[in-house]
């Protein structure tokens, strides 16, 4: 059904017809800018998602660097204590006797 036919069938106002359509056409430019904000939103959504799911991998990546630097740390630390334990740091027989003589005096 066309409102332009109907309107003219009942032979209205010019004027009346003039201003029915003009805000048959206002209400199709406010339809068609909801529409286009419908979709801006739309797409700015899946952006929204696009980047938070961009944020959770480099996080997961963040997380398992951190993870790799820790457990390297502790690697890290169990090669010093062998190195440089007690056992490095045990005086010599010599040495042992020459801090006792020391001592003694």
């Amino acid at each position: 059904m066309d409102i332009a036919d109907e309107l003219a069938r009942f032979n209205p106002d010019p004027a009346l017809a003039e201003w029915v359509l003009a805000q048959l056409a206002e209400q199709a430019k406010v339809a068609q800018q909801a529409q286009d904000h419908a979709d801006e939103v739309a797409q700015q959504h899946r952006l929204l998602q696009a980047k938070d799911q961009e944020l959770h991998v480099k996080n997961q990546e963040l997380r398992n660097k951190d993870l790799k630097i820790q457990a390297l740390t502790l690697e890290l630390a169990h090669h010093r204590r062998i190195r440089f334990g007690v056992k490095s740091e045990a005086l010599a027989p010599e040495q042992r006797d020459l801090f006792d003589d020391t001592c003694a005096e």
